[in-house]
């Protein structure tokens, strides 16, 4: 099964991981799951932080966008 982060969950995966359920968890560690983040998910994190509308203050959308990456999740065309 193929899944598409929200906005909140990449951040949460990146800054705030005890904000990950158990369920979630379990399906992200699942192997046969696909996980997708989209640029829609780091242009929003770059836009909110230039408004200063993010808790999170060390959000760093290129840093991000690497440490998805490198974290195996595969960035969705759009």
């Amino acid at each position: 099964m193929a899944y598409l982060l929200d906005t909140h969950i990449v951040l949460w995966l990146n800054y705030e991981p005890h904000k990950i359920t158990y369920e979630l968890e379990q399906i992200l560690l699942n192997k046969n799951h696909k996980i997708y983040f989209s640029s829609v998910n780091i242009w929003e994190v770059a836009i909110k932080s230039k408004l200063d509308k993010l808790d999170i203050v060390r959000a760093n959308p290129k840093g991000l966008y690497d440490d998805l990456l490198d974290g195996g999740y595969d960035e969705l065309a759009v």
